[in-house]
């Protein structure tokens, strides 16, 4: 919000030289003497050192050698460097050294500000003067006005200013901005880049609000400047009515730092603290709340002493070179219920971890070091794994003269518990690959792979779940798994049903010899199994490395599409047949989908309508009785009032042993558009496995406009654990837009 008249200078500078260039130039014998009027419309003087072009029009020049007034009136306009300067009449007085601009005076800046004036008085330096009855409208559409406007080197003054973003609506005459500033005084250091008030009322719809004897805000041309932030406010049932006062503290322009102190009346206050930094080279976030309050036992009784609880985390990234890249997460909490009582985080794990990845034009490398903290009632920290380190290295050659491709993968992983088993792995993948394409277009895949695995165990006995599913033994274990897969597609493309269609059926026969070894290698990262669609044609369907998909198997299945103009609808379905099913090898219970010789069918449908609406279900049949064992379905629609997200999931596999349960939920997120300034969201998640039970649901209302935001939440929490309890809380946004340049 500044009022700069230096584009008006350099308005009225281009003009002054006009006026003295065309003063020195010889007037016609048939003009009188005393005074002499020239049309000037496009005038381009050539007798005067211009540096810059300027483009100058009048209706009317009137001058003299004797006069000391030069007057051009009628649609003047000046233009040089992007600034422009329109006005009825502007007056030169070459004695005194005054450029005096009047009638409907608008100067537009190369920054797309606009100041609009009944009269400018420009002194004879062109840089300070006075202005009357001023009107700013700056680039972010913010309005200025004022009765009188002066300016004395960096420094702007108005007089009985107003300032609001807001555009004005009309009633019966009467302007009635949402919010605005009058000022007695309205002071815009260009220097300090700053605007300063003196006896200043916040008004809402013409009413004051709040009185502010003195008060200053950043321009709004600054992108970051120190300052408070937007409030938050809510009532919530576990720390009563809580407000939260962020301060932003712009220390460079690549680093800040942000303190948000919030007092609550049913708890002790809390600091919370955010440093954020660009470096050359990457970003870095470190941040945390903490506060110290009046312990408590596991019964939620007062143990009399003070005690700190806190949350911390940091994130960054750090780019080395183009091929090197450091990647890392901590989250930390001093216990298991703070983050959900102090509505942080609704997570029952915390995961810190550092990554160190290479990228090659054929190759792929990456550490990482991973640690978890969980939040769960009745789950030991001791027994939670630590994964110090674990390393991948990719590499692919390149193509044979007949196309085939030699891909090897090394593997290691070292988890370490303190009061359970721990296991360190090195795995060798060689995978060869041939495809090949026949004169009718069918896509043939030969692959072989061998794989070997070296395990070392310890504290076996200290297995912390699962039985003989998940235990090993303790020393030093190996095994070979060799398998050769021959796949064979047929995407045969065509026209049908208004548009273009592809019917591909696949068929893939798999060989590979069967892991002998359960019972006595750890299962670490195979527990949560589940054959779907992502994963039917996959060599070890498996998700990690301790379980090894074996013997010998025949997968099939199908994929449809069809594309129109406002439709895209794709199918897939299929199944697999293992000819040597032995249960003692894979150990899976039913329901898991692969534990019969005939597996579970999956499939999935994707539709798209108008790049509006979409459908998305995944599916997985019992092969036997055609029992829904995995359903999911969402749902999304987006116009320009409408936008909702329903999702369905339901897990119906028996499956008691995994981390994953089986389990019914459904969820939505809505957000309406009554008008367009107001809008309701909403949300709801609902667990239906035994009934319907909510577990979290939101409502809130939202008030938007160029210059304002007001909204008003409602959320309640249905879960409750010793010092976090359910209840509802209530959260207020207020924000004026505009309103300074602490933005982050």
């Amino acid at each position: 919000m500044r009022l700069n008249l230096a584009p008006l200078a350099i308005c009225i500078c281009a003009v002054l030289v006009i006026f003295k260039a065309q003063a020195s130039v010889p007037v016609s014998q048939s003009l009188n003497d005393a005074a002499a009027t020239q049309d000037t419309r496009e005038i381009q003087p050539s007798t005067a050192p211009i540096e810059t072009e300027i483009g100058f029009e009048a209706d009317k020049l009137t001058y003299s050698e004797n006069d000391a007034e030069v007057v051009a009136t009628g649609h003047v306009a000046v233009n040089r460097q992007g600034n422009r300067l329109t006005a009825d009449q502007v007056i030169y007085d070459r004695t005194t050294g005054v450029v005096t601009a009047v009638g409907n005076v608008t100067i537009t800046d190369i920054k797309g500000n606009i100041v609009t004036a009944d009269k400018t008085t420009l002194t004879e330096a062109l840089h300070d003067g006075a202005v009357e009855n001023i009107m700013l409208i700056l680039n972010d559409k913010s309005r200025l006005a004022a009765r009188s406007g002066t300016r004395l080197g960096s420094s702007n003054q108005l007089d009985y200013a107003i300032y609001s973003p807001c555009n004005v609506c009309s009633k019966s005459g009467k302007e009635r901005p949402v919010w605005r500033i009058k000022a007695v005084k309205v002071t815009l250091n260009e220097a300090k880049k700053r605007v300063y008030y003196e006896h200043a009322f916040l008004e809402f719809f013409n009413v004051p609000i709040v009185y502010l004897p003195k008060f200053s805000h950043p321009s709004p041309d600054v992108a970051r400047s120190s300052g408070l932030l937007v409030p938050n406010i809510k009532q919530s049932q576990n720390l009563g009515f809580a407000v939260e006062l962020p301060y932003f503290i712009n220390l460079a322009p690549w680093r800040d730092l942000t303190v948000s102190p919030t007092v609550f009346t049913l708890e002790r206050p809390a600091l919370s603290l955010e440093y954020r930094e660009q470096l050359r080279n990457g970003s870095l976030k470190v941040g945390g709340t903490l506060t110290n309050v009046e312990g408590t036992d596991g019964n939620n009784i007062s143990s009399g002493k003070s005690i700190w609880r806190g949350y911390g985390y940091a994130d960054g990234e750090l780019q080395h070179n183009k091929a090197w890249r450091s990647t890392f997460g901590i989250r930390v909490t001093t216990d298991d219920t703070f983050l959900r009582r102090y509505e942080i985080s609704n997570d029952d794990t915390l995961h810190s971890y550092y990554t160190l990845e290479r990228f090659g034009p054929n190759s792929y490398f990456s550490a990482e070091l991973n640690g978890f903290q969980s939040l769960r009632l009745n789950r030991t920290q001791g027994i939670v794994p630590l994964a110090l380190p674990l390393l991948n290295y990719w590499w692919r050659s390149a193509p044979s003269s007949f196309g085939g491709h030699l891909t090897v993968t090394a593997d290691t992983a070292s988890i370490i518990r303190t009061q359970a088993a721990d296991s360190q792995r090195v795995s060798l993948i060689t995978n060869y690959e041939i495809p090949y394409i026949n004169r009718v277009g069918m896509v043939w895949k030969l692959t072989g792979q061998l794989r070997g695995d070296i395990y070392y165990q310890t504290n076996s006995v200290l297995q912390d779940s699962g039985g003989t599913t998940y235990v090993g033994k303790d020393g030093f274990q190996s095994r070979i798994l060799p398998t050769a897969a021959l796949q064979v597609s047929w995407p045969l493309v065509g026209k049908g049903l208004g548009g273009s269609q592809t019917f591909e059926p696949i068929a893939q026969l798999v060989v590979s010899s069967s892991d002998n070894k359960v019972g006595i290698i750890t299962n670490e990262d195979s527990r949560s199994i589940d054959l779907d669609e992502t994963n039917l044609f996959s060599l070890n369907r498996f998700p990690g490395y301790d379980r090894s998909d074996g013997g010998a198997r025949f997968t099939y299945g199908v994929r449809w599409s069809l594309h129109r103009k406002d439709i895209n609808l794709t199918a897939e379905v299929g199944q697999s047949y293992r000819f040597n099913n032995n249960s003692n090898i894979l150990l899976l219970p039913a329901g898991a989908g692969l534990s019969d010789e005939l597996s579970d069918i999956v499939g999935r449908i994707d539709f798209k309508l108008n790049d509006r609406f979409s459908f998305i279900h995944r599916f997985r049949l019992d092969q036997a009785s055609f029992a829904i064992r995995r359903n999911e379905i969402d749902l999304q629609y987006t116009d320009k009032r409408l936008n909702f997200t329903i999702g369905y999931s339901k897990l119906n596999r028996g499956i008691a042993i995994e981390d994953v349960q089986d389990g019914e939920e459904i969820r939505g997120v809505a957000k309406f558009r009554v008008t367009p300034r107001w809008s309701v969201v909403g949300s709801t998640i609902y667990d239906l496995t035994k009934g319907t039970s909510p577990i979290r649901n939101s409502l809130g209302a939202l008030y938007e406009d160029e210059c304002f935001t007001f909204g008003i939440t409602w959320r309640r929490n249905y879960t409750s654990d010793r010092d976090f309890t359910r209840g509802s809380t209530y959260l207020f946004q207020i924000a004026l837009k505009n309103l300074g340049g602490s933005n982050r």
